[in-house]
């Protein structure tokens, strides 16, 4: 019913320097914008045109992975890319291409428990080495009326979303998270990502945070989905 062609989108590129390492964040979303400030990263913004089309078969699990590896081995440096989507009884919900669409995926999404799944991938061009996980959080959304609805289709927020809402709408609030990584559901896992380039050895600014988001409920490595 829902067209699986479009989900949210976040690239990251790293650049080693001497000391630290310079992000560039291949993404016009404002929402990675604010994560990646939150955790007090440097980084500009460059946004990525990568395709994004799912193939036969997939699940969301494996579409989200595959896709954020593919945009992570695209260039050089330290590479990190992510792809979201919303899981609603197995079938990925996408980016609503209109008003209509918005509207029968927030209807379909009233008053369930679903997840957010998204997929990311770090890749050191330099080593080779490429690290693809996924992340899951658990998602309550709120049995809404059709005029609040309506307004928020109004405003223009759902248009760029998967499954045309933001948990963080401070406006609509459409939903709350059970479990996982609050900024998982934004968009990126933020304190996994984090983790990761630490791990492989990326050299970040001592400021950068590595502890867990506002907003989760459980560490984001226990929120993990398992491969």
């Amino acid at each position: 019913m829902f067209p699986q062609t479009h989900h949210v989108e976040c690239v990251v590129t790293l650049v080693s320097k001497p000391a630290t390492a310079e992000v560039v964040l291949a993404s016009a979303s404002p929402r990675r914008r604010e994560l990646l400030t939150a955790l007090g990263i440097d980084f500009r913004v460059a946004p990525s045109d990568i395709a994004e089309d799912p193939e036969p078969g997939e699940t969301p699990k494996q579409m989200v992975r595959r896709l954020s590896r593919e945009k992570a081995l695209a260039v050089s440096g330290y590479y990190v890319a992510a792809d979201s989507t919303v899981v609603l009884d197995g079938e990925s919900i996408a980016k609503p291409a209109d008003a209509e669409e918005a509207r029968a995926m927030l209807t379909r999404l009233r008053g369930t428990t679903h997840q957010v799944v998204t997929g990311f991938t770090v890749y050191d061009a330099a080593t080779g080495r490429c690290v693809t996980d996924s992340n899951a959080a658990d998602v309550q959304m709120r049995d809404f009326s059709d005029a609040e609805m309506e307004e928020s289709i109004a405003s223009g927020v759902p248009m760029d979303k998967a499954g045309a809402y933001a948990i963080q709408d401070a406006d609509f609030r459409p939903a709350s998270l059970l479990s996982g990584c609050y900024s998982n559901v934004m968009g990126l896992p933020a304190c996994r990502v984090v983790k990761t380039l630490a791990e492989m050895g990326c050299s970040l600014p001592d400021r950068a945070s590595m502890s867990v988001p506002a907003g989760c409920t459980v560490s984001c490595t226990l929120g993990s989905v398992s491969p």
